[in-house]
């Protein structure tokens, strides 16, 4: 095997191990396991781990996690994008709330902006298993109007009411500030 080989077979391991701790994790804090690596056809998606809260709401957790690397979890942009894109469908079609579990939030300028820019309608949250157990175990127990509560309290601290800067050529567009 190349060194690129192996070096996806060890990401891989970081990615099966981290999805198995956060696994734990929402069991720990009260979720019910239902379903791993189920396929929801309808948006194209596997996700990773849908959970039941205590209230019988359904959460749908993509996990993005590992510990070795330059950029790992969710601080590769391209990593990010995908889950977002993947919240994205499962929206489209009905399935949600969705929370991205991740072993390291975007922290380059990119990566704050894609993160403040993202409806928290379409990706509820995103979590550290491990650093923000408190988040997941009031998630485990809130009921649905507690949900849509924090969802509007949170909605209200994103940058997503921006007006749509009109049908501009690109070079007469604000560019972003990163």
């Amino acid at each position: 095997m190349d060194d690129s080989g192996a070096f996806q077979a060890m990401g891989k391991k970081q990615g099966d191990w981290f999805e198995e701790s956060s696994r734990r994790v929402l069991e720990d804090v009260g979720f019910t396991i239902d379903a791993r690596r189920a396929v929801i056809a309808d948006a194209g998606v596997e996700v990773d781990i849908i959970a039941t809260n205590r209230q019988q709401i359904s959460f749908y957790f993509t996990c993005k996690g590992s510990w070795r690397g330059r950029r790992p979890g969710a601080r590769r942009t391209d990593t990010f994008k995908k889950a977002v894109a993947e919240a994205l469908m499962l929206h489209a079609q009905g399935w949600g709330p969705v929370v991205l579990l991740t072993s390291h939030k975007p922290d380059t300028p990119a990566g704050r902006a894609m993160l403040a820019n993202v409806d928290p309608e379409i990706m509820f949250d995103v979590i550290d298993p491990i650093q923000e157990a408190k988040r997941l175990q009031w998630l485990a127990a809130a009921t649905e109007q507690e949900l849509r509560q924090d969802l509007q309290q949170r909605r209200s601290l994103f940058r997503i009411a921006r007006p749509h800067r009109g049908f501009l050529r690109y070079s007469q567009a604000v560019e972003p500030a990163w």
